[in-house]
């Protein structure tokens, strides 16, 4: 099915509902940005009740006229029409989503609002990066969680400055669009950036840098024109329990 999300004419706008058990019934604005679903209020924007939902169970978001749906590495998996989904997976209006002991449906409405998502905070700037992410190491450290730690560089074959910072731009509004409101995103140096979470798992961090991956690749930089190829790397690590300085995370990023 075509989903129209044009501003300029009525459009059908998506809502996850939950539709199993009655008494979880609730729902959700699937908007421009990804709507992470999971059980925990820190890690989710659509939280569900439900111990056999991961904290950070799989996410929702558009792509051009479609929803899609991806799981984060959860412990039981997302199903879409009884199939458990191995990778991104279109949802349609008939498909039922399940995870845990809930069932969710898509719904299409041209009378509700659009979602109301708040923009994330821009990235910490570099001057301030070893500050902001050691205060993030300590609260990490505080309440015993484990951190990941996903580092995005860029390499471009332009010596423009104008040029650099478009890519470092766009580069960083895709992360920003990643980010909860416990993560940390800082500027690592003038081309990279630093993105930190907490209570996550080898799996979830591994599927998420596959996903950033998989993004990064899609994604067409246009400069005035014409299209910049910049070279994206990422690295990664997981702590159990975190270090003290932003040094020691990078010294462990592979």
């Amino acid at each position: 099915m075509i989903l129209e999300f044009a501003d300029d004419r009525e459009s059908l706008k998506p809502w996850l509902r939950v539709v199993y058990p009655p008494e979880l019934a609730s729902e959700h604005a699937v908007g421009p940005g990804p709507l992470v679903v999971g059980r925990s209020a820190s890690h989710s924007t659509f939280v569900l009740d439900d111990e056999w939902v991961s904290r950070r169970h799989c996410r929702l978001y558009r792509e051009d006229e479609r929803v899609m749906v991806e799981d984060l590495g959860s412990m039981n998996g997302t199903y879409v029409g009884g199939c458990r989904i191995s990778g991104p997976t279109e949802l349609k209006p008939d498909d039922e989503l399940q995870l845990g002991h809930i069932v969710l449906k898509l719904d299409l409405r041209t009378d509700a609002p659009e979602a109301d998502v708040s923009p994330a905070a821009p990235p910490v700037p570099a001057g301030e990066s070893d500050r902001a992410v050691g205060d993030f190491l300590a609260a990490a450290r505080r309440t015993g969680v484990s951190v990941g730690a996903i580092e995005t560089s860029v390499k471009l074959d332009s010596p423009s400055d104008d040029v650099r910072a478009f890519v470092m731009g766009e580069v960083t509004d895709l992360l920003r669009l990643e980010q909860l409101s416990d993560d940390l995103l800082a500027q690592a140096g003038p081309d990279s950036l630093l993105f930190l979470m907490n209570d996550i798992s080898d799996k979830q961090i591994a599927t998420f840098r596959a996903s950033l991956r998989d993004k990064f690749e899609r994604q067409r930089f246009l400069f005035e024109g014409a299209e910049i190829r910049p070279k994206i790397s990422l690295r990664s690590a997981r702590f159990d329990q975190a270090p003290e300085t932003a040094a020691e995370v990078t010294a462990q990023l592979v």
